[in-house]
This record gives C-alpha cells, structure tokens and sequence, in this order.
C-alpha cells in the first residue's frame, strides 16, 4: 500500500466508520489509521491498478489485518487506506510482526518504490474512536459504497464545543429516529490539534436526496432552544468544516474471506 506504510514498517512505530480490523469487533475500531496519498493528475487509473498489488502481497502472506481503499469523489485528487486496531499496542504488534516478515517486507519495498510514478505525495493520520457522540455506527459494512468524511477543525481550547454540538445533534437525531448513522473520532497525531473527523458510510448517493427532509426533522426535534445553542457553538468554537465523499475501491482494499462472501461487489 503506499510509501507512508512502508516507511512506517521500516521504522517499526506505532482509520469509516466501521473499518475491518485485524480481528472482528462490534462497531467501529477504538483506533484508526488512514494513509492518504495525493494522485498525480491523469495517474487515477493506474494508480488504482497499481496498488491492486499490496492486497496480492497480504493475500500471499495470509495476513490477518484487513484494510480497506477509496477514491475521493470530491475535494483534493486523493486515495485513502483505512485500517481499524482495537488499540495502539495493538497496532504497535501488528507492526512489529510485518517488518519481521521478510518476504512479505521485500514485496512491499518494491511496491512502495513504485509509487512515486503515480502519487504526489503521502501522509497519514491517527484518530481515535468517540463512541458517545457517535449514531448508530454498527453497519454492514459489505453493503457500503460510499464513505462521507466530514472534517471539523476547532479554535483553539475550544474543543469542547464540539462535544456539546455534537451531543445536540445526536439526541435530535435519535428523538427523531432518523435512519442515518455515523462515527466520531478524534485525530491525535496528523492533522493539526482540535481536529476531529465524522465518517458517515453510505450504501448510495441516493441518502444525499433526502438531506433537505432530514435537516427539516431534525431542527423539528432539536426545538428552537437547542437550535440556538447550536449556532453559538459553531459560531464560537469551529474554524473550518469540509466534507468530501469517498467511492469505496474492492480493487485497492484487502478484506476478509467472510467480506467477500457477503457481497460480489468486492469480489
């Protein structure tokens, strides 16, 4: 995958919503590790081709920690990798066991040195899971094939703020009973501090149709007081929002046996 995860495997250091993870868990994973790699203009497709060889290198090992690839739909040219541990030590091992992993390693060195052809550049980011603020996370997520990933960025010692906006958003949303569902978490290293990134997994962009008679039940079961709180949060404590929707990619991902089975899409 990526020269980011390559270069982290050297150094041997320690990611959708719900994201596949070395072993099965309820929900989404407490951790998460997304690598970003910004594509070269024109390189899209190759690009895709070439990294449809790290899951052929994981398959070959048998590895047991799954990840899953997407392409951004809008925003920055950009391809993420999501990976989901249970925690940092955790991750630490899995890590540890890759580099130790000579063969495996040598494949992926030769991937990685390929990459330049068709990336600009790599980054990553680590985050943890917030499953107060969090709506429904638990999906299937064989039947997902969007991903939206809203990012929020707080003005400093203001982060509180977004605990109580999202908090408001949460108890309307579930007075309302809407059916939606994302997960919160809260980056600690890769993006600057007071950030934080809600990932809503969608099965179509057909849930985009009915955002307009959400947001009208919504505020209906927030009621005006809460609506107000609301604006002072945002208009206090946010510095930036941005969302961008993520096309989910079978081809760059590598998922379990069980994934596979549940959905030909990524077969």
């Amino acid at each position: 995958m990526m020269r980011t995860l390559r270069t982290t495997l050297l150094l041997t250091i320690v990611f959708a919503a719900p994201i596949v993870a070395q072993a099965p868990m309820a929900g989404p994973p407490p951790v998460l590790w997304i690598q970003r790699e910004l594509v070269k203009p024109g390189k899209g497709a190759a690009h895709n081709d070439w990294e449809a060889g790290w899951p052929a290198a994981f398959a070959k090992a048998n590895w047991q920690t799954n990840y899953l690839g997407m392409n951004a739909m809008s925003g920055t040219n950009e391809a993420w990798f999501t990976i989901g541990y249970p925690s940092f030590a955790a991750m630490e091992k899995d890590m540890a066991s890759m580099d130790a992993n000579a063969s495996l390693t040598a494949e992926l060195k030769r991937l990685g040195a390929g990459e330049s052809d068709y990336v600009e550049t790599t980054s990553a980011i680590l985050a943890q899971y917030i499953p107060s603020l969090s709506y429904k996370p638990e999906v299937d997520l064989a039947k997902q094939r969007y991903f939206e990933v809203v990012r929020f960025v707080m003005k400093p010692g203001h982060e509180e703020d977004f605990y109580k906006a999202s908090t408001i958003y949460r108890d309307a949303y579930t007075k309302a009973g809407l059916d939606n569902h994302w997960a919160v978490y809260r980056v600690v290293s890769g993006l600057p501090g007071g950030t934080f990134l809600v990932i809503l997994p969608m099965r179509s962009l057909a849930q985009w149709d009915r955002i307009a008679t959400e947001d009208e039940a919504f505020a209906k079961a927030a009621g005006a007081a809460q609506m107000n709180a609301l604006t002072k949060l945002v208009t206090d404590g946010y510095a930036t929002t941005q969302s961008q929707i993520f096309a989910l990619n079978p081809k760059m991902s590598y998922v379990s046996k069980e994934m596979k089975a549940a959905d030909p899409f990524w077969r």
